[in-house]
């Protein structure tokens, strides 16, 4: 009788293992394969996303969103574009709608800002590489928006646009040069009442000049963290 209990228990536990097992590889698998796909309007870049696009359900838990990219079937970077924390929202919460803004711009718009903003109605982001080096990739966070800008070479600058607004604005960025040198998180804040003293369309500049990222606008003030407030300057480098 003992024995058969023995059998019994050996049998229930080895079943168990062999579930988990294969639950946990089919998981693995799952994850492993891309939630979305997008290809560039010109079809030479293709972004892949991989991860749990819902909240972490435990504190101390995360769950990042990976970006692979490949040019001409070869991988080309690999990122993460956002990572979503306990009683935070989940990605799709924070971006509802994926738009690529230009051939190596890939955006994730934010709530109220699915309808894409241009140089009459929206506010700008000037992303200027001052360095001899190329950048492989660049995170920009613009207000609520996400963008993922590919291979911006020396010299080179893009703007972007979203939806013109008079609230708070936090732009930050990191990102990558093409010989592995990292380029620096850098985050700065426009806070309301700098906004709200002009009429016009507000324009920001982010400018990797001596390998870093920094962040400023011609018309407003911002600050930053670090970790006392430090004010970052209304400056005539950044072009309207």
């Amino acid at each position: 009788m003992r024995v058969e209990k023995l059998v019994k228990k050996i049998t229930i536990g080895f079943l168990f293992l062999l579930i988990t097992t294969v639950g946990g590889i089919l998981a693995f698998d799952f994850l492993q394969m891309p939630t979305d796909v997008f290809v560039s309007p010109n079809g030479k870049y293709k972004v892949e996303l991989y991860g749990n696009k819902e909240r972490a359900w435990l504190p101390f838990f995360e769950n990042p969103i990976t970006a692979k990219v490949f040019s001409n079937n070869e991988a080309l970077i690999s990122t993460t574009v956002h990572t979503s924390y306990w009683l935070e929202n989940s990605f799709e919460q924070y971006y509802q709608k994926y738009v690529w803004v230009d051939d190596n711009i890939l955006s994730f718009r934010g709530v109220q800002n699915h309808e894409i903003a241009n140089d009459k109605n929206g506010d700008s982001l000037l992303i200027t590489n001052k360095t001899e080096r190329d950048i492989r990739f660049l995170n920009i966070g613009f207000s609520v928006n996400k963008f993922l800008v590919i291979e911006l070479v020396a010299g080179a600058s893009q703007r972007i646009y979203i939806n013109h607004s008079k609230s708070q604005r936090y732009i930050y960025g990191t990102g990558e040069f093409a010989d592995g040198g990292e380029i620096e998180f850098e985050g700065v804040n426009f806070p309301e009442k700098s906004i709200q003293g002009t009429d016009a369309l507000l324009k920001y500049c982010a400018t990797v000049e001596n390998d870093k990222l920094s962040i400023n606008s011609r018309l407003m003030e911002g600050y930053k963290m670090d970790p006392k407030i430090i004010i970052i300057s209304k400056t005539a480098n950044c072009p309207q």
